[in-house]
Order: C-alpha cells, then structure tokens, then sequence
C-alpha cells in the first residue's frame, strides 16, 4: 500500500531545510535534484542556495504569498526501497505538473515506513500558480493510476468484505467501513462509500439491515478481548489523548486514541473508536475486532472507565511483556499513517506548535 499526504503550504521553503538536516544527521538520503539548471557547475550547494533559486523562480509572481510545494510519497514497511520510491516520485511530479519545475527528493530511513520528501515550488518557470483545484484527490488518483490499484474495484471487494462482520447497527458497519479508510453518507435509502474525496461505490440500507438481523453475541470473544486489554495495561498507557494531526479539527471531527489501544490495533487486530459528544470528552467506546470479524459495543467488553484506568506499574522494558502479535489471518486491514514519519517540523515549522497541542493530553 502506498498513499501521499500533500503537507501544509508555506511562505518560505523551509521544507528544503528539514529535509537536508534529516541528510546532515544520516536520517535521510538526497535522492535527486532536478531543474535547479543555473547551481550546475557550482560546486559544494548549501541550503541555502535552494532555497534561494526556489524563491528567485517564485518571485516573478509576487501574488503568491505560500510559494512551497512539500509532499510524502509513504509505503508500508519496506515494501518499497529508495530507488522504487525515487522513480515512482518523478512520475507522479510529471502527471501532477511538476516535472518542470525546480524539486527536490529526499528518502528518509529512520522510521518504520519508507518515504520520500518532495520538495518544489507552486510556481511554474511561466510564473503561473500550477493548478492546486482539489489538490489530494487528483493526487491519490494520480498515484494509485501510477501504481495500479483499480479504486472501485477495491471498494467493491471491501464492501463485501465489511458485509460478511458481525455488527448490531447501521452505526457499527459504517465503523468498519471506517476501519477500512471510508467515509459514509445515506441518502435515499443508500449509503455511499467515499475515498480519496471521491465516491467509490454504494449499498442498500435493506442489505446492511438484513446483516444487522442476523446478528449474534459472541460472549466468549468478548472475555477474550477484556483479558488481552487488561494484559497491554500492564505494560501501556491507557489514558486517551487527541491524534496530533486532528488537534486543530473541529471537535467533532477530532480523533481519540491512546498507547494502549494504538498497540492493541497493531498487534491484536482491534481498532478502537472513542465516541464523545459535542464540547464534552468521549466517553463512550467502540471495538471493530478484525480477527473474529466483528463489532463489540465498548460496554459489552468493559466499562470505558476500566479501559482508561491505569493498570498495574509499567516496567522499564514493556515491550517484553506484551504477548505476541495475533495472527490475523489476512483480517486486518493495514491503515497506512505518516503520523510517525512526518515530524511536527515538516508540519507546522521551527515553532513546532503541534507539539505543544499533543502535550494537553486528557484527563483520566
């Protein structure tokens, strides 16, 4: 799986600077510089001299105040190397309207996921702003073009997929959608699946309700589920915070999570959704269990303040106490996230305001 995020637009192209720090410190790796004509024959480049040529390209349209273009190419793992991830960057810049311009690619090495920074200017060399009319979605739909992946295929398979779950209402299939990586929308009758801004496919109400008859409780998952949740709580935090990336959201459309369940998620299959109501802290919970395929309602497994309670004195090592990784069988659906590739700085700059948002961690 391969995804982009198009990072904030900046006035300055302090995008140049994060990325050869990460260089200096032997955390990324200068991959290609491309259309930078006039440093050719220069010798030894600093920083600077980029991000200079960067601004002198930009310059000629004095009506644009955030000249910086700064994207991430990400895959899961290791599944693509630098040399993979170089080439398939370039052609992506092509298709977007960039292959012209100025643009740096920088590979990071020093998280889990392999990416690449995209480094360049909104700017084309004709001082016109380069189109940006519903930048993510035509640049999801140019990537996945560039890598194969048939959308509404994709959704069709996941559709049915989410069908064959366990789930009580309508509210519980739209989180396993959800867990999928779509939105919803009913309308007439139909709930819509949405991805990357677009709609991919559909289903009737009647065929989700049909599923919601035939629906069981499976006890013994459940007291299976409580006792592997109360295991992590030995070893992780369970107090609930904000997703740094979802801070500044509206609250109703911020996103809750926590170590305990990020862990569970990762290891165990269960992805957790903290429901809260409007100006007030969640304090209901939602479990989409991608082993047994189903969905608990939070109080059916435990109370959510026994979820947030602390556990037992976290040992110095947890890591060795927690119980090996489940094995899924091919259930859980792997979401992709550059929250631990992208730094605060690439985001919100040398402040690095963000960090001080994720320290207002909620109460327990």
């Amino acid at each position: 799986m391969i995804i982009v995020k198009i990072l904030k637009k900046a006035q300055g192209f302090q995008g140049v600077q994060y990325n050869t720090d990460k260089v200096e410190l032997d955390r990324g790796e200068l991959m290609l510089v491309r259309n930078f004509q006039a440093l050719k024959g220069m010798g030894l480049l600093k920083p600077s001299d980029y991000v200079n040529y960067l601004k002198a390209v930009t310059k000629r349209n004095q009506l644009i105040k955030s000249p910086q273009f700064h994207a991430v190419i990400s895959c899961k793992e290791k599944e693509k190397d630098k040399h993979e991830l170089t080439d398939l960057a370039q052609k992506w810049l092509e298709v977007m309207g960039y292959g012209d311009n100025p643009y740096m690619l920088i590979f990071h090495k020093d998280t889990k996921n392999n990416h690449i920074h995209i480094v360049s200017s909104r700017v084309n060399k004709q001082a016109k702003l380069i189109d940006t009319g519903f930048t993510y979605i035509k640049a999801t739909k140019i990537l996945n073009e560039l890598t194969g992946i048939n959308e509404q295929r994709t959704a069709k398979n996941d559709l049915k997929l989410a069908l064959a779950y366990q789930f009580s209402s309508l509210e519980q299939f739209v989180l396993v959608l959800r867990s999928l990586g779509y939105s919803c929308v009913e309308k007439n009758s139909k709930l819509a699946l949405y991805r990357f801004g677009r709609k991919m496919t559909e289903v009737e109400t009647a065929v989700v309700k049909q599923r919601i008859a035939g629906f069981y409780f499976d006890r013994a998952r459940a007291h299976d589920i409580k006792v592997m949740i109360d295991t992590y709580k030995r070893a992780l935090d369970p107090a609930i915070y904000i997703k740094s990336s979802f801070y500044r959201h509206a609250p109703r459309s911020r996103i809750y999570t926590s170590r305990l369940t990020e862990e569970l998620c990762q290891r165990s299959g269960l992805r957790f959704f903290f429901h809260a109501q409007p100006g007030q802290k969640p304090a209901e919970f939602t479990i989409v269990d991608h082993v047994s395929a189903r969905v608990f309602g939070g109080a059916e497994v435990m109370s959510f303040q026994a979820l947030i309670a602390c556990g037992n004195e976290l040992p110095i090592n947890h890591q060795e106490t927690l119980p090996k990784p489940v094995e899924t069988g091919g259930w859980v659906p792997f979401q992709l996230s550059l929250a631990d590739d992208v730094d605060d700085e690439a985001i919100f700059g040398k402040g690095r305001h963000g960090k001080k948002d994720r320290s207002q961690e909620l109460t327990r």
